[in-house]
């Protein structure tokens, strides 16, 4: 692939970092596991990486940790699981800056921008984005199972499909999601199950604290904009 950082090591960039057109089996674009950290500043560029299994921009484990400070663009990168960013077993992804955007990811199971899985994902920009991804099962933009997700800016979330449920997000199983301004949820689609825009379902959570908007997004079963279930 193109970055891997393992057992604790630290990697880190001062300047522009661009990671395309990898392919590895976990993390073609950055892979990072046990306890390792990576810290980029400035643009970061992670486009059109091919994972076999998890993470085609980026892969952590095993509280792995990335830090991002700068505008991210996570995009066109494939994999099973996670196409732009796979998070796992107790790690950390974190973003700082004006923009981070995930877009025209596909994955083939869940989580076609991101997947988040016993972890956290922390974004401090000023705009959060997850638009035109793919997600063969669940969560076209983002699919969060035992999960944290902080949004500390605003959230759009735009043209993204799941051919099962979440078209836009899918929380479950005991995830929490909080954004701290407004969250925008437009023309996603969960063509054969709930919540076109989002999904919250299996005693997870989702809060919002200014203006949630959800418009022209289109479910297969129920809940077009929106969809909870305990």
């Amino acid at each position: 692939g193109g970055i891997a950082v393992l057992s604790s090591s630290t990697f880190s960039s001062t300047s522009s970092t661009y990671v395309n057109e990898n392919q590895a089996a976990c993390g073609a674009g950055i892979y990072a596991e046990g306890a390792a950290l990576v810290a980029l500043n400035g643009e970061t560029i992670v486009a059109t990486n091919y994972a076999q299994y998890d993470g085609g921009g980026a892969a952590l484990s095993t509280s792995a940790s990335l830090n991002v400070s700068g505008t991210a663009t996570f995009t066109g990168n494939r994999a099973l699981g996670g196409a732009g960013a796979s998070i796992t077993d107790a790690s950390v992804m974190s973003f700082r800056g004006p923009l981070v955007e995930f877009s025209s990811n596909v994955a083939g199971l869940g989580g076609g921008g991101v997947a988040v899985v016993a972890s956290l994902m922390v974004s401090q920009a000023e705009n959060t984005t997850l638009t035109n991804n793919t997600a063969l099962v669940g969560g076209g933009g983002l699919a969060s199972d035992e999960a944290t997700l902080q949004v500390l800016g605003d959230l759009t979330v735009t043209m993204n499909v799941a051919t099962s449920h979440g078209g836009g997000l899918a929380v479950l199983n005991g995830s929490s999601a909080a954004v701290s301004h407004d969250a925008h949820f437009l023309e996603n689609t969960a063509t054969g199950g709930n919540g076109g825009g989002l999904l919250v379902a299996n005693k997870s959570d989702v809060g919002i604290e200014n203006t949630l908007i959800a418009e022209s997004c289109v479910a297969g079963s129920s809940g077009g904009g929106l969809a909870v279930s305990r």
